[in-house]
């Protein structure tokens, strides 16, 4: 029989080991061949570690097109590019590259693609055929969570703009990253995209080629480049650190507007705002607070938890800047939300001036460097591994455990079988442990294998069959049943273990 030891490591308090490894024995979807570039081959992204400031730095475009990066507040600017393009709007695309924050990503005026490390490094390009459409957002370039994906917009032929994605992932087996082709180009209009936090799905604004309107949302395999778009029409999407909410703005009751939220396991829209109009929600590091304009001009700025709770105005307006267009971001500590200067200020339509900052303790506002673009260093939010076990029929359990540093995860292949066994220790009593080992024969989407928990004096054993939900890199649950042979009659019950982020 063979019997081939894929991996076997440590598990961190940031990885996600039980939900990667049960996701392994989910259903595979179909895949389609990638799309190769004939462009410039991509060189390492590997970003070395950093040690993460409190209040994080920040990026911003110059009127002229050079590129800076500085501490939080401005202090200690340094130019790391230049020769970025804008949309109509005056906004420039940035994208932090992940997982570090080591460097700056954005689109030069002679169609490179550049990542500029913010440590004074040379910069270096991963592609030769990148453009910012005019009627873009600034919101086209994005790095997957462990930076190993990067999409962007690309102009392989003239006027053919198509989505496509760098991917990095074979650099360690010493092949080179390879660019290819996402989504649906010769029907779609690519408006705006992003990696989600946590998982490798890329989320699309798009318009139809044929009509000129938008379409309901779409995400996007960075993979295979399938596309699906959702039954629910959304604007100024956006996501929480954690993966675990969207944030949206509704269309309402037609006359106002909802800042709405949407859980990523369970969606179902739960307003938390209504107002004639509001913009551009974006929520905070911590994941506990989300910040959003609203008003006729959206000009208006106004912070809750993100459950709606303690709702209050910070401003009610700032010397005639919109923030409609534009995006917030927050410094790391969450003290300070930053914006382009844009509105009628400036040229119609467009964002330049002195970049807003808005002191979210008391509405206080400071104006920073000239600007059009500007970025405030972003990180995905990484919690704590739990595991809930519930087993119910002859025998009752109901129990939650943090998965510590002495837990592991073993990916088996065995003859035609998958075979994910995981032990998985809680991080404040590591005598508790939970012990799953599930297979999954090529195919079929039953899952068999046995569990075993130890909890105080409690010992339980149980043959296990059922299937795997998946949810992403936040959330996995295997739902079925436990058999156990020892005593007469065979006895049975329920078993779910949801593995969650």
């Amino acid at each position: 029989m063979l019997h081939s030891r894929i991996s076997r490591r440590v598990v961190r308090r940031s990885v996600a080991v039980g939900i990667a490894a049960i996701a392994v024995l989910a259903p595979p979807a179909a895949a389609a061949p990638g799309q190769t570039d004939g462009g410039a081959t991509p060189t390492s992204t590997a970003p070395p570690a950093r040690v993460r400031s409190e209040k994080g730095r920040i990026a911003w475009v110059t009127p002229s097109g050079d590129v800076m990066v500085a501490r939080h507040d401005g202090s200690g600017a340094t130019q790391v590019g230049s020769g970025a393009v804008a949309n109509a709007a005056g906004l420039a695309p940035l994208a932090w590259r992940q997982p570090g924050g080591d460097a700056i990503t954005f689109v030069r005026n002679d169609r490179s693609l550049v990542v500029a490390p913010v440590d004074g490094t040379p910069a270096f390009v991963v592609a030769t055929d990148a453009v910012v459409p005019a009627d873009s957002d600034e919101s086209i370039i994005s790095w997957q969570l462990t930076g190993s994906l990067l999409t962007y917009l690309a102009e392989p032929t003239p006027g053919r703009v198509e989505s496509r994605v760098v991917d990095f992932t074979r650099e360690s087996e010493g092949l080179a990253a390879v660019s290819r082709t996402i989504g649906n180009p010769d029907e779609r209009d690519v408006l705006a995209q992003s990696f989600l936090p946590l998982d490798p799905v890329i989320y699309q604004r798009t318009r139809s080629k044929e009509t000129g309107r938008e379409l309901t949302v779409a995400v996007v395999s960075p993979f295979d480049g399938s596309i699906a778009g959702l039954p629910i029409g959304l604007d100024d999407v956006t996501f929480s650190p954690d993966g675990r909410y969207a944030f949206a703005v509704s269309g309402g009751t037609g006359r106002m507007e909802q800042l709405v939220r949407i859980d990523m396991i369970r969606p179902s829209p739960k307003p938390l705002d209504e107002r004639s109009r509001v913009c551009r929600p974006a929520v905070s590091p911590d994941a506990r607070w989300i910040v959003y304009a609203a008003g006729s001009r959206c000009e208006q700025v106004w912070v809750s938890r993100i459950n709606g709770a303690d709702r209050r105005r910070l401003t009610r307006g700032i010397d005639g800047v919109s923030f409609a267009t534009g995006l917030f971001t927050w410094t790391e500590d969450g003290a300070t939300v930053t914006h382009a200067a844009c509105g009628p200020g400036n040229a119609p339509g467009r964002c330049s001036g002195e970049v807003v900052d808005i002191a979210v303790a008391d509405g206080t506002v400071t104006r920073g460097p000239e600007a059009g673009s500007v970025l405030r260093e972003q990180r995905s939010l990484l919690r704590p591994v739990t595991v809930q076990v519930e087993i119910n029929g002859g025998t009752k359990y109901s129990g939650r455990y943090e998965v510590g540093s002495d837990s592991v995860s073993d990916l088996v292949q065995e003859g035609g079988a998958e075979v994910v066994e995981l032990t998985l220790a809680d991080e404040n009593e590591p005598n508790r442990t939970v012990q799953l080992a599930l297979a999954r024969t090529s195919g079929s989407i039953w899952l068999g294998g046995t569990l075993r928990v130890a909890d105080g004096d409690q010992r339980i054993g149980f043959s296990v069959i059922g299937r795997v939900q998946v949810g992403g890199y936040g959330y996995a649950k295997f739902r079925g049943v436990w058999l156990s042979a020892a005593g007469t009659p065979l006895r049975s019950g329920q078993v779910t273990v949801t593995v969650r982020r």
